[in-house]
C-alpha cells in the first residue's frame, strides 16, 4: 500500500533531518504492530508520538513498514518534518528519563532544566 502523502516532504533529498511520528490507530492489535514497527526508526516522545532522523531513504522504508501495519480506512500516521533549530517546550514530566542523554543536539533539548530550588535557612 503507497502512503498517501498529504504534502511533499522538502529536506528528504538534503540527507538526515528530524521528523515526528504520530499515529492514531483503531485497533489494539493494529496499534501493537505499528508501535512495534516505529520503535526501529524512532524515539518514543508521549504515547503513540515519536521523534526520528530519517534521510530519504530512511523515510521511505519507515513509510513502507508504517502502511503495511495499518488499515488507512481507520487508522491516521502522519510524519512532520522539523526544522533543524527547533523549540520544544514541554509541561509534566521529562521525557527522557534522568542520566539519558542523546548525542542528537534536537533530542538534548528535550531534556527541562531542573526547578531552581528555593533558599534554605
Amino acid at each position: 500500500m503507497k502512503p498517501a502523502l498529504l504534502g511533499s516532504p522538502r529536506n528528504v533529498s538534503r540527507g538526515a533531518g528530524a521528523w515526528l511520528v504520530c499515529y492514531d490507530i483503531a485497533a489494539p492489535r493494529r496499534l501493537a504492530r505499528v508501535w512495534r514497527a516505529v520503535r526501529e526508526f524512532g524515539v518514543p516522545m508521549q504515547y503513540s508520538v515519536f521523534w526520528a532522523r530519517l534521510d530519504g531513504i530512511a523515510l521511505n522504508a519507515a513509510l513502507r513498514a508504517v502502511a503495511t501495519r495499518i488499515d488507512p480506512r481507520a487508522d491516521d500516521v502522519r510524519f512532520y518534518p522539523l526544522p533543524e533549530n527547533v523549540q520544544i517546550v514541554g509541561l509534566g514530566r521529562d521525557v527522557l528519563p534522568l542520566g539519558v542523554t542523546f548525542g542528537d543536539p534536537a533530542l538534548r533539548r528535550l531534556r527541562k532544566p531542573l526547578a531552581p530550588t528555593a533558599p534554605t535557612g
